[in-house]
């Protein structure tokens, strides 16, 4: 009896994949260059919004993998690939063409959407960085904040991780693992 294609490639990669498992997700909270940002008070340099992302499983084992929770994004992010509305009011105006053009729903996942927009000035302060597992490149940045929005503090992810969500990303890390942020979202709280 021949086993099905589906079936085929999932043994497949349970052989080839095991090895990732050690890697895993990386906190680098400790790592030196990265502790200075613990606890950092940012603040937003442009009109943003708190929406439903997929983000990282903190506690993931192996390859990583995603979950849904508040993001947090900025509504000059967009790119020639992934336009965003210039403003909460034009996202609203027609909300669910915006909804599908910014995020992209996946097989029996509801449509995701911008929770509630969020005020330039609006002060976030970094509680989590951690190297995501990215296939044969290593690790990628994923860092999350305590955001002080309009309904109080919550957390949030920083879009970081290119192709996994759409528009500009807000920090990267370096050759040295130092890691700077893009001023046209956020800088460092005076």
């Amino acid at each position: 009896m021949r086993m099905p294609l589906k079936w085929f490639v999932l043994w497949a990669a349970s052989i080839v994949l095991p090895g990732c498992a050690a890697y895993g997700i990386r906190d680098l909270s400790h790592d030196p260059s990265v502790q200075a940002l613990i606890g950092q008070c940012y603040q937003l340099t442009g009109e943003s919004f708190v929406y439903e992302a997929r983000c990282v499983v903190l506690n993931s084992k192996g390859v990583g993998s995603r979950e849904l929770c508040l993001g947090l994004h900025s509504f000059s992010a967009g790119t020639e690939m992934s336009v965003f509305p210039g403003s909460y009011e034009e996202y609203t105006s027609d909300k669910e063409k915006w909804d599908k053009k910014m995020f992209e729903k996946l097989l029996f996942e509801k449509q995701r959407e911008i929770s509630y927009p969020v005020p330039e000035g609006t002060k976030f302060y970094i509680t989590t960085v951690v190297g995501y597992p990215w296939g044969v490149t290593g690790h990628k940045l994923a860092m999350r904040a305590d955001l002080e929005g309009p309904n109080g503090t919550e957390e949030v992810e920083l879009r970081t991780i290119e192709l996994l969500t759409y528009g500009q990303i807000w920090a990267k890390r370096d050759r040295m693992n130092n890691i700077s942020f893009n001023s046209e979202f956020a800088i460092p709280c005076n």
